[in-house]
């Protein structure tokens, strides 16, 4: 009992020191008294280990941001004036700069406010992301005063944030020594091991963190990104929840459930937690991607290609986004939209198999079969055995040669075996002996239904291939193939009912 309340009365000592808002309260005496009491059941060893008047976590505004903070404060006497002390500590951060540098400047080596001025400088140096000199500053606090287990636990932070996760990890563990049952420390070591993609070590650690105060959001926070990670989506929208219930403006929860949902196929409700990120302010492109992702499930094409526009300007070479834009103005029919997204695509990646077929495709859309050719044959030199691009190889082959048949048609003739056009006259004006022969692209449409016997296109294509030649039996032998393949194809069936070929 005795232990209790001096713990009682150096908490009150410490706070009535350092914190406005507390002396505000304590003339409130039921408040106060609930104060205190909170205090020693979430933080019963020592009343320092964060900065006096600081929040117990500050969220991320994005992943990669600064992780939070952690107690650290004496609680003995000091020549610094309590003005200056709460300038030092205030959310006024250029104010808190220039009084905490004063304090630093006059303060004697021995007075125990002079770490704590450190500190805070090093806090207000961390937001406004001037790390090395956060870092220079929390090594005195920790110089000064040690074992400075708050000090420690927010140079970690800074360590984390700069991606130097050893010294990270270190700084944690230093400061869970000093103070064992602190949650916070437990939480941002659980992040480091993560961010070094150890995420069995990491998600322990934070489990650890909220076993000790499962109040704190920030250890919520870390456990629903690793579990994220981990595709455990039932336990990131679990997570999530709570931490909204918590914190109804915690635009990262309301992110990772949203794309929790997507993952799980809850496009609606995936679409209602992404929008109320966005509306909080949250910040990252992966954000847009999956409000862009859910907004074409939902057919609200036009919006998802806003997402997706949204996403590049944040970051200008996100491949997916100009992936998807690409195919979006393809099913547009926006072709020279379509090939420009795709072509700053391939100069980010050169051999991306799906941008090459996908412009190809809107390349022979607008008539420039060659150059559709050459990204073909690109595609092919990383899938030498993919049906499809041998299938669209023999189309490129095909449309060259439809797009030669009309004119030669009106002024030449074909030669034995149909395969080419002989010249005659203005004809010359069409190359028609120039362009490749039906007979090549044939030879691709075989390779396709080889490597896949059931691709449909191929068969298609080569009916139509055959049917150039005059070859109607094999054309009907195709078409019947694909028609059996699928039955759904209208644009088959009225291929066939006007040629006089039944299914």
């Amino acid at each position: 009992m005795t232990g209790i309340l001096a713990n009682f009365a150096a908490l009150h000592q410490a706070h009535w020191q350092n914190d406005a808002g507390y002396r505000r309260a304590w003339y409130f005496w039921p408040q106060a008294s609930s104060l205190l009491a909170l205090l020693l059941i979430f933080n019963p060893t020592d009343p320092g280990g964060a900065p006096a008047g600081a929040p117990w976590v500050k969220p991320m505004a994005a992943p990669g941001g600064p992780a939070p903070s952690g107690p650290a404060a004496p609680a003995k006497p000091t020549a610094a004036t309590q003005a200056d002390r709460e300038a030092c500590i205030g959310k006024n951060y250029d104010t808190a700069l220039v009084v905490c540098g004063e304090l630093i400047a006059t303060l004697a080596r021995t007075d125990p406010w002079l770490a704590e001025a450190y500190h805070n400088r090093g806090r207000v140096y961390s937001m406004k992301g001037q790390v090395d000199l956060a870092i220079a500053d929390f090594t005195q606090a920790i110089a000064l005063a040690p074992p400075a287990p708050g000090a420690v636990n927010y140079r970690g932070a800074v360590y984390l944030d700069k991606g130097n996760y050893d010294l990270a990890i270190a700084d944690f563990q230093t400061a869970l020594a000093a103070k064992p049952n602190w949650a916070l420390p437990h939480a941002n070591l659980g992040l480091a091991y993560f961010m070094k993609n150890d995420s069995e070590r990491g998600l322990a650690e934070a489990n650890e963190a909220v076993r000790l105060d499962p109040q704190l959001v920030w250890a919520k926070t870390v456990r629903i990104r690793i579990n994220s990670a981990r595709k455990q989506f039932a336990e990131v929208i679990s997570d999530a929840t709570a931490v909204i219930a918590a914190s109804p403006t915690n635009g990262e929860a309301f992110y990772y459930r949203g794309e929790a949902r997507v993952e799980l196929g809850d496009y609606r409700a995936a679409a209602t937690d992404l929008a109320e990120a966005t509306r909080l302010g949250y910040k990252n492109f992966y954000l847009d991607l999956n409000k862009g992702y859910v907004n074409e499930q939902l057919g609200n094409v036009d919006q998802a290609l806003l997402d997706y526009t949204a996403a590049l300007k944040i970051n200008p070479k996100l491949a997916y986004a100009l992936q998807k834009r690409g195919q979006i103005y393809f099913d547009k029919r926006l072709y020279a939209d379509s090939i420009s997204n795709l072509t700053t695509l391939l100069e980010i990646e050169p051999k991306n198999y799906d941008a090459l077929i996908l412009r190809a495709r809107a390349k022979m859309s607008a008539g420039m079969n060659a150059e559709a050719l050459s990204d073909i044959d690109a595609a092919l030199a990383q899938r030498p055995n993919e049906a499809y691009a041998h299938s669209l190889r023999g189309a490129a082959y095909l449309d060259a040669e439809l797009a030669t048949v009309e004119p030669c048609k009106k002024y030449g003739q074909p030669t034995a075996d149909r395969s080419r056009w002989a010249v005659g006259g203005p004809a010359r004006a069409f190359k028609c002996d120039k362009g490749p022969d039906i007979a090549g692209s044939i030879k691709e449409f075989d390779e396709a239904v080889r490597l896949s016997p059931a691709l449909t296109v191929a068969y298609i294509d080569r009916g139509i291939a055959y049917n150039l030649l005059g070859n109607r039996q094999q054309a009907a032998t195709n078409w019947r193939m694909a028609y059996k393949l699928d039955p759904s194809d209208r644009g088959l069936l009225q291929r066939m009912q006007r040629a006089g070929i039944r299914p």
